[in-house]
């Protein structure tokens, strides 16, 4: 096996970063979706932050899944490119990445109240079949 010296700097940066993130918790847009083999927001930003961009570069990711490194990309600043062959994860990454709409957090606000004044008491639960499977029991 032949000895590699890489004098790129950044690859030093790289070697510094404690890559176990053994306390690290993923936040609600992370969650979205039980989608399998993602990884934590925390490999992509630091990799996005270590690497470096130049202002105004687009980070591509090849094999988005459900759009993590996307969505670090958009957090710090830089269009996001993301390709998968699986329709269910270009769906989840899509929903990730836009916008919320102009009125979205208004109309959230709305159907909350109006939830809250309909349903003042407990709400009886009706028999499904399966129901623990599907909700959780706070849910």
């Amino acid at each position: 096996m032949s000895n590699t010296t890489i004098f790129d700097s950044r690859y030093t940066k790289l070697k510094t970063i404690d890559w176990n993130f053994q306390d690290v918790s993923q936040d609600a847009l992370a969650n979205i979706h039980p989608y399998p083999a993602r990884f934590i927001p925390d490999i992509p930003r630091e990799l996005i932050s270590a690497l470096g961009c130049a202002k105004g570069s687009v980070v591509l990711d090849p094999f988005c899944g459900s759009g993590t490194t996307l969505v670090e990309a958009q957090r710090a600043g830089f269009d996001a490119v993301g390709i998968d062959l699986n329709p269910i994860a270009c769906l989840i990454s899509s929903v990730k990445t836009q916008p919320l709409p102009e009125k979205y957090l208004c109309t959230a606000k709305e159907i909350y109240k109006d939830a809250k004044e309909t349903f003042s008491g407990p709400v009886e639960i009706p028999s499904i079949p399966n129901l623990d499977h599907w909700f959780k029991s706070d849910i």
